[in-house]
């Protein structure tokens, strides 16, 4: 209980109110205020764990985001090239695949 009185003293010197004996009640108010201080300390831990849990699913979406992006400009890049080389036609491509100016018709 002393404990409890020391707690609920320095409450009153904070507030500006006298420090004597009070109250049975007041003991309780300051236990209650204990309770309440524990709740937050609890939920500022709990706060912290899901601020650590949302950074590590924002640093996966990046990461996947990243991805394909580089995966989608391959396929625009391989579909380019693939047009390009249908529109040429079989007779300008080597046995690479790569494309070569049309021979001159004759």
């Amino acid at each position: 209980m002393n404990i409890l009185h020391g707690f609920w003293a320095a409450e009153h010197r904070r507030r500006g109110q006298p420090t004597g004996r009070g109250h049975p009640r007041d003991f309780r108010e300051c236990a209650n205020g204990r309770a309440r201080q524990r709740d937050i300390v609890t939920n500022i831990g709990s706060l912290s764990e899901a601020i650590g849990e949302t950074n590590k699913a924002a640093t996966s979406v990046l990461t996947a985001s990243t991805d394909l992006t580089s995966t989608a400009e391959t396929l625009s890049r391989e579909v380019d090239k693939f047009f390009r080389n249908l529109r040429a036609g079989p007779v300008d491509r080597h046995d690479d695949g790569a494309v070569q100016g049309r021979a001159a018709a004759g």
